[in-house]
């Protein structure tokens, strides 16, 4: 079986001919004759010649369903990516710099002691 870089798949999009592969978990799988890969996208919103771990966490199947495609190599070692935030989760940071208690000017033991607090009273209802 071939070994891929995951850099090396975004020329496996399925366009032009070319045939479509995806991979997840280090394994590569063919997307070409899939009636849902058509034409190199999966439900207008996943493009193939990529690594799926961030896009399959919002699918609606589990990971299995890429067990039934052909595998045709694996992502050499080192270079998988593992799952990662969606681009607008990822970039919240941008946006509140700092951690927490900067941000709130609250101590972490003021923090903590209020979540206990709010705890407390729910668990008298």
């Amino acid at each position: 079986m071939k070994e891929f870089e995951v850099d090396d798949l975004a020329q496996y999009d399925g366009k032009d001919g070319k045939p479509a592969y995806v991979a997840y978990q280090g394994k590569v799988f063919d997307v070409s004759e899939s009636k849902l890969w058509k034409g190199g996208i999966h439900m207008n919103r996943h493009p193939a010649g990529k690594e799926l771990a961030s896009d399959i966490q919002a699918a609606p199947h589990t990971p299995d369903v890429l067990e039934r495609l052909p595998q045709v190599g694996t992502v050499k070692a080192g270079a998988v990516s593992g799952p990662q935030l969606p681009v607008a989760v990822s970039r919240i940071p941008d946006h509140f710099p700092g951690s927490f208690s900067r941000i709130t000017g609250a101590s972490s033991a003021t923090s903590c002691k209020g979540s206990n607090k709010k705890r407390e009273a729910w668990q008298g209802l």
